[in-house]
């Protein structure tokens, strides 16, 4: 169910993206895309949910979830509300720009992304070692 839900929420995300695209930063987008190219794999990998060899934690599939109902579209609207305030040139109190601040949130979700992608990898090659090992007692 979860895997649907996820589903539903990326395409909702998918149009939010368009929409939001034209007022966020150049580097902003860029992480964007590399957000969305790994989360495209990680939805591919989750909608297997019915694999229960597939160790995914019930931490990894909140998160990804609430990356994409909350935390990215967040991130970003947090980002215009300052940026329409301030102006894109406008600074946090620590010195550091609005276009700084939403790309340090992006990078700590794609980093986040990767790792679960990467949980997802390490169980689909143990999956294969299992079934190597399993083949082997046939011989």
């Amino acid at each position: 169910m979860l895997g649907l839900d996820l589903g539903r929420a990326a395409e909702s995300l998918d149009a939010f993206l368009a929409d939001v695209s034209p007022h966020l930063p150049e580097a902003a987008l860029a992480t964007l895309a590399r957000i969305k190219a790994t989360l495209a794999q990680v939805l591919a990998t989750l909608a297997e949910g019915g694999n229960p060899a597939l160790d995914v934690s019930s931490e990894e599939r909140f998160f990804a979830h609430a990356m994409v109902s909350r935390y990215l579209p967040d991130a970003c609207r947090h980002y215009m509300d300052a940026a329409t305030a301030a102006g894109r040139t406008g600074r946090l109190r620590d010195g550091r720009t609005l276009e700084e601040s939403l790309c340090r949130q992006l990078d700590a979700l794609q980093s986040r992304l990767e790792r679960i992608q990467a949980n997802l990898a390490a169980s689909k090659a143990e999956q294969l070692a299992n079934h190597e090992a399993f083949l082997n007692t046939k011989n």
